[in-house]
């Protein structure tokens, strides 16, 4: 909480109720004159080893997959709780599943995505098979590129949006649920506020049939070691439904990765019918972090118990 935001609710307040509104000036100094009151978080006292083990605990985590489209300078959020879903490359495919199907314009033909080199969730063959899912029924889209970013030499509009969202919830002094976090989010930015989309357990797709409809080959079509920590850009085209295109660097040429079962009789396809409910009723938490949460009781209002 800042005076700026103070006065801000103040101001409301006297609107709706006809209360003389005073200036900005004459609140802060009664502010500092009047009140013995501060702006600062609580502060508490901590020893090192209490610090640990509430790092390893971290409550119920919240997890928050940023998309920003360029084109729109529009910061999107796509979050959901533990318990509902992982942290994994079928989660973040999923996202990108339902942010291109929903909110791409219409007649888009190519489209290109930045990513940051995280190979667990970006650079794999997962994510790749559940946006050629997604591309080969679409209704305008040909083609996709996927650019990885150089690790600590380059950033992405995203880390600008976290970084309003983390110095926002530094200025928290509770935070129950995950409605709260989502009302930080909404409200870090007064202009061009981001869009917070909460994920429902249907919404995660699994990639499982799609890796047994191919096969993951180690080399390309003409020998070479297939790198996937070391691409820097992917491109998959919705008219070769089996080839993957994959560049180690920027300025060489692709490289081409068939990744089509050799077998006779009936043709497997790549497409978003095979893609089953990854979660369809929630990932369950731990039993260790359970026995955690459970310590937690005594200290929620009662208004948000029924989230527990």
């Amino acid at each position: 909480m800042t005076l700026s935001k103070i006065y801000e609710l103040y101001s409301n307040e006297a609107k709706s109720t006809d209360i003389k509104l005073l200036s900005a000036a004459k609140v802060n100094k009664l502010f500092y004159t009047k009140f013995n009151l501060r702006t600062k978080p609580l502060k508490k006292d901590t020893c090192n080893k209490c610090d640990f083990f509430e790092s390893q605990i971290l409550v119920l985590s919240e997890e928050n997959r940023g998309i920003h489209t360029g084109s729109k300078d529009e910061a999107h959020c796509n979050v959901w709780v533990e318990g509902e879903a992982g942290r994994g490359a079928q989660e973040v495919g999923s996202c990108l599943i339902k942010h291109i199907t929903e909110r791409l314009d219409d007649n888009v033909k190519f489209l290109i995505l930045w990513s940051d080199s995280c190979g667990g969730q970006n650079r794999n063959i997962k994510l790749i098979l559940m946006l050629k899912a997604m591309l080969n029924e679409h209704p305008s889209l040909d083609q996709i590129n996927i650019k990885f970013l150089e690790s600590g030499h380059s950033f992405l509009p995203n880390d600008t949006d976290f970084g309003k969202i983390e110095c926002a919830l530094k200025r928290q002094q509770r935070l129950y649920t995950p409605d709260d976090y989502i009302h930080v989010m909404k409200t870090c930015k007064k202009t061009n506020p981001m869009h917070v989309h909460r994920m429902k357990n249907e919404d995660f797709l699994s990639s499982l049939k799609l890796e047994k409809n191919i096969i993951n080959r180690k080399k390309t079509v003409d020998g070479e070691k297939v790198s996937w920590l070391h691409t820097k850009e992917i491109m998959i085209k919705k008219d070769e439904m089996f080839k993957i295109y994959m560049k180690t660097d920027l300025n060489e040429e692709f490289k081409v990765v068939d990744i089509k079962k050799n077998v006779r009789g009936r043709q497997y396809f790549i497409t978003k019918a095979l893609m089953a409910p990854l979660w369809p009723t929630g990932k369950p938490v731990p039993d260790a972090k359970l026995k955690d949460l459970k310590v937690c009781y005594t200290l929620f209002r009662k208004t948000h118990m029924i989230f527990m």
